[in-house]
């Protein structure tokens, strides 16, 4: 009985060798990470701070909120970028 034991110790054991993994083992979940980054330098480069006019945005808002999904005849659409 105590063979047995032993056997299926020995057995059960093998699949925890390190031996058993690639060389590559865990360089495909690291290259995945790696390829979703959209801008991997972004932290290196120094950005100054996006301001909005607020009442823009709550117009956009609105109209956002208010929209019907149909659209004017003739509408004519202005331009908002500064």
């Amino acid at each position: 009985m105590n063979k047995l034991i032993g056997i299926f110790l020995v057995l059960a054991l093998t699949g925890c060798a390190r031996e058993s993994l690639r060389g590559d083992h865990g360089y495909s979940n690291e290259n995945n990470m790696a390829v979703q980054v959209v801008n991997p330098g972004a932290e290196n480069k120094d950005y100054g701070v996006i301001t909005t006019h607020g009442a823009k945005i709550n117009a956009g808002v609105e109209r956002y909120l208010k929209d019907d999904g149909e659209v004017e005849e003739g509408r004519v659409v202005e331009d908002v970028g500064g």
